[in-house]
């Protein structure tokens, strides 16, 4: 995945093969994350190749640190006929302050 700040927001591009769920706070939110499992539309989602801008409202925390972190997963089987969430990878961007 690719992250940039964009006007408005932070603008999100998947550039790996498969969908991905994804996050995106500002790194100095603190709270806790349950990475999103659900194949539902409830879990954010980007397709392979889509981008999408998270618009900063939506960000939590938005322009406390001047720093945001996009975090990002794939969602995959967990060999018993449901799905869990892959390891996480984040991406810090400067979102200015």
């Amino acid at each position: 995945m690719v992250a940039e700040v964009v006007t408005g927001g932070v603008k999100l591009t998947n550039n790996s093969g498969q969908p991905i769920a994804f996050a995106v706070w500002d790194a100095g939110f603190l709270g806790l994350l349950g990475q999103c499992s659900n194949v539902s539309p409830i879990c954010l989602r980007l397709a392979s190749g889509a981008s999408e801008i998270v618009k900063s409202d939506d960000i939590a925390g938005f322009g406390a640190t001047g720093t945001v972190n996009a975090y990002w997963w794939h969602v995959i089987p967990d060999g018993a006929g449901g799905h869990k969430a892959g390891p996480m990878n984040t991406i810090t961007v400067n979102a200015g302050k």
